[in-house]
């Protein structure tokens, strides 16, 4: 059986003619599925739950600083805490909401993630914040990481929001490139401009 315009023989055509193969190949994968918890495992289901809680407060604390002038997510006068938490889950799942209630400083991203952020990470936030790295991760994101370190294992995850020295060294070795690039475009345009070129 093939299928297509080039003659391939059609994925189903395989599996149907090598079920043995298959089958084998479908439990071993599983096998290396199972090695490792995963997002819809409940283990690690609780814990993104448990930073969702934990966030929500300290989304309260900062909503309630906003500007009252501010259209969106503000509270209506009058809330009580326990309004005041419902509406913030309820706004959870918007992604502008999200994106207002990014982490934007290193303090921020660290309180977002219960404190446990280490001295040394925050100080490379910090370099990389005056080197011009901007730090913009959302609370939804942040609820994904296991803060405790055990549970399970966020790297991926965690490679993306959590900096290290050698990126902030290599962010300004091209940062120095990118303005060593801007000068010499700017000077050949003035060449070019003055038929000197």
């Amino acid at each position: 059986m093939t299928g297509g315009r080039l003659g391939r023989t059609a994925p189903s055509a395989l599996l149907c003619a090598q079920p043995v193969a298959f089958v084998r190949i479908a439990a071993q994968v599983r096998q290396w599925m199972d090695r490792w918890p995963d997002g819809m495992d409940e283990g690690v289901q609780a814990v993104r739950r448990a930073n969702k809680e934990r966030m929500v407060p300290l989304l309260v604390r900062r909503i309630e600083q906003r500007p009252v002038s501010l259209r969106h997510y503000v509270f209506a006068s009058g809330m009580t805490a326990e309004e005041k938490r419902r509406q913030v889950l309820e706004w959870w799942n918007e992604i502008h909401f999200q994106l207002v209630m990014a982490a934007k400083t290193p303090e921020e991203l660290n309180a977002l993630l219960g404190g446990v952020l280490s001295a040394g990470t925050l100080d490379i936030y910090r370099r990389a914040q005056a080197k011009g790295i901007p730090i913009f991760v959302t609370p939804y994101y942040l609820s994904l990481l296991a803060p405790s370190g055990r549970g399970y294992d966020d790297a991926a995850i965690r490679s993306y929001v959590i900096y290290s020295s050698r990126l902030v060294e290599a962010f300004r070795a091209v940062w120095n490139c990118r303005r060593i690039f801007v000068v010499v475009v700017s000077v050949c345009f003035e060449l070019t401009k003055r038929n000197t070129f």
